[in-house]
């Protein structure tokens, strides 16, 4: 809890240096905060926007930024045509310069473009897919271990640890990897079968299941 609390307080700071001055002309300091409040993954949702409200109080506590009172502007991302819908209005209506977010692989690579195209800095803290940032975006930023290594480790786990417990060969195992038919989930699967046939690894079943 702790570590993640010094990220989110660094990662407000960082933004504020980013906007630059023309923001101090307000009162508050707006900072986006796309997440799915609704829907399937409202729950890790909001979760993830329950630690972003703890640094932004205790950047607040010790007098905000530059004197100014750090406050978010809520949007509700259920799924991608709504992350897509909801980065939009914190542009062009709320006007903010930053965007914060948001859990899901899917919507970070939704939202993330709208940000790009209009020049908005867009920090993801939750989405970890590869091709979030693989297509060379300036005003994206994310500080996140990638979707291919939980895949990759994950196969490198079954052959070094777990085929040495069972006292099996690893090229002689069976292997069935499942994942969840997102963004995130296709990513790891991917990487996780790649891996496992670098390594030897049998595997017998690659199959999704549905996100919802």
């Amino acid at each position: 809890m702790e570590r993640g609390i010094i990220r989110w307080f660094g990662m407000v700071t960082i933004f504020w240096l980013t906007i630059g001055l023309q923001t101090a002309i307000g009162a508050e300091v707006k900072i986006g905060a796309l997440f799915p409040f609704s829907g399937p993954m409202a729950l890790l949702g909001e979760e993830t926007f329950r630690g972003a409200e703890v640094a932004r109080d205790l950047v607040n506590e010790k007098g905000g930024v530059w004197g100014q009172k750090v406050v978010y502007v809520k949007a509700d991302a259920p799924d991608a045509t709504a992350a897509v819908s909801e980065a939009d209005r914190l542009i062009t209506v709320e006007q903010v310069k930053v965007i914060l977010g948001s859990y899901s692989s899917s919507l970070a690579y939704a939202a993330s473009e709208v940000a790009e195209r209009n020049r908005v800095i867009y920090w993801e803290q939750g989405g970890i897919s590869d091709p979030i940032t693989e297509r060379g975006f300036k005003y994206l930023f994310r500080t996140l271990p990638r979707a291919s290594q939980f895949g990759s480790l994950a196969a490198e786990y079954a052959a070094n640890v777990v085929a040495p417990r069972l006292k099996i060969d690893p090229k002689k195992m069976t292997v069935g990897i499942i994942f969840e038919d997102t963004l995130y989930g296709t990513t790891v699967g991917s990487y996780a079968q790649q891996r496992a046939k670098e390594l030897g690894l049998k595997v017998v079943v690659a199959e999704t299941y549905s996100q919802k």
